[in-house]
């Protein structure tokens, strides 16, 4: 007869194998998501195609009551482009040449 008693131990290595699994899914699932990110940072990185225009922004509406055309142009004559001779700032011109556009002409000299 058989005088040996089952084990009411679990096998060792049935917990490891599970722990080990349930670990490699995470690193897989963690390195899924940041392999997704990367290419989301690379594909915002892109620089867009350069334009030799800005692009156009038209009126939308004409509403009085928002602003009257007094009160526009008081705020345009405070908008034109000043000029400091050598001293400009690139960063003024290429704003100005954005805002008001090459073709912008104006009556007072100081004003380019």
């Amino acid at each position: 007869m058989n005088t040996e008693k089952p084990s009411s131990k679990t096998s060792p290595s049935r917990p490891l194998t599970v722990f080990l699994a349930v670990q490699a899914i995470l690193v897989g699932v963690a390195a899924a998501g940041a392999g997704y990110r990367y290419l989301q940072v690379e594909a915002d990185s892109e620089m867009p195609a350069l334009r030799t225009l800005p692009r156009e922004v038209a009126s939308e509406n004409d509403e009085p009551q928002v602003i009257t055309d007094r009160e526009l142009a008081s705020v345009l004559r405070k908008l034109r482009p000043r000029f400091d001779g050598v001293d400009t700032k690139i960063g003024i011109v290429d704003h100005n040449l954005r805002f008001w556009g090459v073709e912008a002409t104006f009556d007072d000299p100081a004003f380019v």
